[in-house]
């Protein structure tokens, strides 16, 4: 068996990746279809990391290639995935490891939003973390900005079953009713 649709959401640290994809699983599942939800960051969690692929990219994608064809292979349809990625070369090889092209939504909200969420996140306990993310946010704003990817825009606002449900319609998966 083979997944029928694929979508990865994409976006800078804070934007909430995570948290609709947990949400666009959970509609999707209510609504009868069989969907799993992958966060990629954790498929890359390994050091030490190649000086050329300082975020595990390639590792992340064979092991979501592992993911996907399990997940297939249990009977799930559609497969929704959070990562970031930053370029053309990214989404090749996110696509070749799930067995098509993945769709591709932008996940939108203004800094002080994500630098609120990354507080809330990391808190007192991280301060390095903390400010690794307050910096890289920005950074990867105009990354995604300048790349050339085909995808969506979504802006981030309002409850977390709103922004699922428009990214659902914004992609034709499910009327945003």
């Amino acid at each position: 068996m083979s997944l029928v649709r694929a979508v990865v959401l994409n976006g800078t640290c804070g934007a909430g990746k995570t948290t609709i994809g947990e949400t666009m699983a959970e509609v999707l599942a209510d609504d009868g279809d069989a969907v799993a939800f992958i966060d990629v960051d954790a498929l890359g969690a390994a050091w030490p990391r190649p000086a050329d692929d300082p975020y595990n990219v390639r590792l992340a994608a064979k092991n979501l290639g592992s993911v996907a064809e399990n997940f297939a292979g249990a009977g799930v349809r559609s497969l929704v995935v959070a990562s970031v990625v930053q370029n053309e070369a990214d989404l090749a090889r996110y696509s070749s490891a799930v067995g098509q092209l993945l769709e591709v939504v932008r996940l939108v909200a203004p800094l002080d939003v994500i630098d609120e969420r990354l507080r809330l996140r990391h808190g007192p306990a991280d301060p390095d973390g903390m400010a690794w993310h307050r910096s890289r946010a920005p950074e990867l704003d105009r990354l995604l900005d300048d790349a050339s990817l085909p995808m969506t825009v979504v802006e981030n606002a309002g409850t977390k079953e709103r922004v699922a449900r428009a990214v659902l319609d914004a992609i034709g998966w499910i009327a945003t009713g």
